[in-house]
């Protein structure tokens, strides 16, 4: 081997080569054709694929970023029917937990509004035995 096969394995390996050295050997056609020639066949007998030039990756962001959106959503929705729940609390009055109804008695309306109960048009009299039959006890 010469120096110049020497100096082109030691690039091809990714050795430090000094760049006149470099320049020399591949000055001569046979360098080039030896360049060529080693550059394919390490290809072919490694396992590994050639190198290549680094790409600039953007930097991977962790998986609670994923959780984000949700996360916004989530509060959007909690904080709007918080929002929703005061406007429409102050219209809505309270219902005791026991409702009773209030008694009204005649005494209760004042005479002046108490209005007479109008004449009927029609009297149904029932009578026992035809119209409805009385038990006692049960439905």
């Amino acid at each position: 081997m010469t120096d110049h096969q020497d100096v082109i394995a030691a690039f091809a390996d990714g050795e430090h080569v000094e760049g006149d050295a470099l320049k020399a050997a591949l000055a001569d056609e046979a360098g080039r054709e030896y360049l060529v020639d080693l550059l394919a066949l390490r290809g072919l007998v490694s396992e590994a694929p050639a190198p290549r030039a680094a790409a600039i990756e953007p930097p991977r962001r962790s998986p609670a970023w994923r959780l984000l959106p949700t996360a916004a959503l989530l509060v959007a929705g909690v904080s709007g029917g918080i929002a929703i729940g005061r406007q429409t609390t102050g219209s809505v009055t309270l219902v005791p937990s026991a409702p009773t109804a209030p008694v009204v008695t005649a005494q209760a309306i004042p005479p002046e509004l108490r209005i007479p109960a109008p004449t009927p048009t029609r009297v149904i009299k029932l009578e026992t035995g035809t119209s409805w039959n009385e038990r006692s006890g049960g439905n």
